[in-house]
């Protein structure tokens, strides 16, 4: 039934894709660099068509007019207009100029869309420039930080990565790098993503009202786009931090034809520590360190106008290791040499080919095969030997745990614009590969049997297929929607679980800068992630739905107001409620470490609800950008096997979430930032009562016993900070050198991390507050030529 359905719209749409209006479509593109513009605004003057750029840069509207005239602006681009003759050349390039003009102090950007025009609700576009003139985290631009900044997002611990929308948990983020989707977005324990912005072109994040061409998670959608390489010259851009130094290289393989894009990043925490390892060890033969380090890499060919293609690539990894030195000693005539090492590592591996297609004036095409790969591993490993004139013993022990998710991926998008109705339809399919979890022992001995054994969760595939239909429909002047359906079929072994899911949005224009919407969208998602403690630590593994655990899903509806003015202003309001059945927890006391239970066994399924309003109001362009959000929200859990039945507060439950961001850019040399952000405590679950433990086998009292009243029944202080960023531009002849200065929490505000039941100095019971970081000021020193 769902697949005759999307026939029959499928049918609809390619029949109505035919139009008398006279078609203007192309591409726009930074004149310096020929880097292609997301999000650019395309308007036909004089009439009621007006679009954006798509994530390639491309266009496409129907004029009414022999004779029409294009209007097409970017934020910190200058505006153009072009007349469209009868002998203009299509598909376009239109080339923007960056704007960096100072009239004493005041600079000069150019609009985007205006948010009362679009059916899309609940979406935010990042700017990569905005965010590296924030304050920094250890001299570290970062883009999962400042989109925790938005409101309807939290970030779960102090410092973390992690990301939390509307109520849900961290594995209901569908996270995409150049198409790619993305397991594990963290370096540095969660302190830090895997984003280097020297290489990111453009950040989009859906937090609810999704279309249709997406589906796999049921929160959100981060949508990030690397960089193409500049087709005109070669450029070089680079910098040093207090953590790690990173260094971008692009430039044209042919000019105006193809393109490159390298960047590297390595944190040197291993050699910087070292020593303080050492001295706390007294020297003892042993080194530990840490180190993370990452890759991203992308080649883009024209081939023609109507074909482009792009080869983008991504590798990182993290790695802490206590290993000892090689030593060797003689004794009783004998030279004995031992070595052993532990590591814990983890990382993600990215692959990703693209075809991008002007099939005619009305039909694009975007069309990838993609790879993606996160694994995580713990080994133990320790090797001896014995030697004396005639032989030599050798010993060898090994003991690992590994756990992965791999996915295959092909994926077809086509966009056709009939006036009216501009209509989205493709398919995709995925093949997934999981090892929850499993442990090799190898053992080794000089004329003994050797062991070489691996047990626990088998490796196991899942498939998915997905097809789905969107229409953007202007009814009238003032009616716009955007309605479809996304179908998906999920294979695990020999079970299918189909799934039709509707999504709606539609926006009603009250005036000119005045619009209010409304969304609804049904979501499935056919992984889960089985979290294993509340750090944000990279143990936690992906696992597929099966028939004991079943897929998730959820609901959400959204309403709101969005508001325009001056150009340069958008203030938006939301209220929301979202509905989530079969998220899991694992059970009290479970543990991935323990292999010997299926991971089944180990989990409990219930439902989730997260509802509240928030609202953004943004400034744009000019000297001073930046935003003030309000979060309100209420994020709860209704699981049978925990908190007896009872519904209970998520841990990353808030109720309120303020932030305030400010950049000013001064002139061409200086730039300031200052963040602000509070919010009341997460949810946490301490006891409320001690009893006196005693042996059976004795009168004497052992540890005591602690009973609780529930799960999260306790709240963490309120949680505030002020971070603060100073960046001088210095112009050399060979190009430009940055200097940023930032302090992360200026007035040093010790915010809890978690809470301990502890004794003071009486001996009387307390809970004990422990925080993380004090005031931490950073030095980052950039270069560009």
């Amino acid at each position: 039934m769902a697949m005759k359905q999307i026939s029959i719209l499928l049918f609809l749409f390619v029949t109505l894709s035919t139009s008398a209006q006279k078609t203007i479509y192309g591409y726009v593109q930074d004149s310096t660099n020929g880097e292609r513009l997301v999000g650019a605004y395309v308007k036909l003057v004089n009439e009621e068509a007006s679009t954006s750029t798509n994530n390639y840069g491309y266009f496409s509207l129907q004029s009414n007019k022999d004779t029409p005239y294009l209007y097409i602006s970017h934020v910190g681009f200058d505006g153009k207009t072009i007349t469209i003759l009868t002998t203009t050349e299509l598909p376009l390039n239109v080339f923007l100029t960056p704007v960096y003009q100072f009239k004493g102090v005041k600079f000069n950007g150019k609009k985007d869309e205006k948010i009362v025009n679009s059916t899309q609700m609940s979406t935010i576009t990042m700017n990569v420039q905005q965010i590296k003139m924030m304050p920094r985290f250890m001299g570290e631009a970062d883009i999962i930080k400042a989109i925790q900044l938005m409101p309807g997002i939290k970030g779960g611990s102090e410092g973390s990565t992690g990301l939390y929308v509307r109520g849900g948990g961290p594995d209901q983020n569908l996270i995409l790098l150049d198409g790619s989707p993305v397991y594990n977005a963290s370096h540095l324990f969660g302190f830090f993503s895997i984003f280097n912005t020297d290489a990111i072109n453009h950040v989009q994040i859906l937090k609810g009202g999704f279309p249709a061409r997406y589906g796999g998670r049921l929160s959100s959608v981060l949508d990030i786009t690397m960089k193409e390489g500049n087709m005109k010259k070669f450029k070089a851009e680079g910098s040093v931090g207090a953590l790690a130094s990173k260094l971008t290289l692009e430039g044209p393989i042919k000019k105006d034809k193809a393109s490159f894009m390298i960047s590297g990043r390595r944190t040197y925490l291993d050699f910087l520590l070292q020593p303080l390892f050492q001295l706390a060890n007294g020297n003892n033969g042993y080194s530990q360190g840490y180190f993370f380090s990452d890759m991203n890499a992308k080649i883009n060919w024209k081939v023609n106008k109507n074909n482009r293609l792009y080869l983008s690539y991504y590798t990182g990894k993290d790695k802490y290791y206590v290993k000892s030195k090689p030593y060797s000693y003689l004794y009783d005539g004998k030279t004995i040499s031992d070595k052993s090492e532990d590591r814990n590592q983890w990382g993600n591996q990215l692959g990703g080919l693209r075809w991008n297609k002007v099939l005619n004036k009305n039909i694009f095409i975007n069309s990838q095969i993609n790879y993606t790969k996160y694994y995580y591993e713990i080994v133990q490993s320790a090797s001896s030997s014995e030697a004396n004139d005639t032989a030599t013993l050798e010993q060898m022990n090994y003991n690992g745990f590994t756990s992965s998710i791999r996915d295959i991926s092909l994926k077809s998008d086509a966009e056709i614009n009939n006036g009216k109705h501009y209509f989205r339809t493709g398919f995709s399919v995925i093949a997934h590969q999981f090892i929850p979890g499993r442990n090799t022992i190898k053992y080794k001995e000089t004329g003994q049997r050797s062991i070489d054994t691996t047990f626990g969760s088998d490796k196991t595939n899942s498939f998915e297929t997905s097809l789905y239909s969107e229409d953007d429909f202007e009814v009238s002047k003032k009616l716009k929607i955007n309605y479809g359906l996304h179908f998906n079929l999920y294979n695990y072994k020999s079970s299918f679980f189909p799934s039709l899911q509707p999504r709606f949005a539609g926006r009603y224009l009250l005036g000119k800068n005045w619009s209010v919407k409304a969304s609804y969208a049904n979501m499935r998602q056919n992984i889960h992630l089985l979290t294993n403690n509340n750090l944000g630590l990279p143990n936690d593994l992906w696992v597929p739905a099966t028939n004991i655990v079943k897929p998730m899903s959820s609901n959400q509806v959204a309403m709101g107001v969005a508001k325009s003015f001056n150009d340069m202003y958008e203030f938006t309001f939301e209220t929301y409620y979202k509905s989530m059945n079969h998220i899991i927890e694992f059970k009290e006391g479970a543990s991935f470490l323990n292999v010997n239970n299926s991971w089944e066994n180990k989990v409990a399924a219930g439902k989730g609800r997260g509802y509240g309003f928030e609202w953004l109001l943004q400034k744009k362009s000019g000297a001073v950008t930046g935003w003030i959000g309000y979060t309100l929200s209420w994020i709860k859990r209704t699981i049978p096997e925990v908190n007896f039945g009872k519904e209970f507060y998520y841990k990353y439950d808030s109720r309120h979430d303020i932030s305030f961001v400010l950049n000013y850019k001064e002139n061409a040399n200086w730039d300031y930032g200052l963040v602000w952000v509070f919010r009341t405590g997460n949810a946490t679950t301490l006891a409320t009562a001690a009893y006196p433990g005693y042996s059976p086998t004795s009168f004497y009292t052992t540890s005591p016993v602690y009973g609780y009243s529930g799960r999260n029944n306790f709240r963490f202080a309120n949680y505030h900070r002020l971070d603060l960023s100073i960046t001088r531009h210095i112009k050399k002849k060979w190009g430009m050198i940055d200097i940023n200065f930032s302090i992360y929490n200026a007035y040093s505000r010790i915010n809890p991390f978690y809470y301990k039941i502890g004794t003071d100095s009486r001996g009387n019971k307390q809970i004990i507050r422990v925080g993380l970081f004090p005031i931490l000021p950073s030095l980052n020193i950039g270069f560009k030529f």
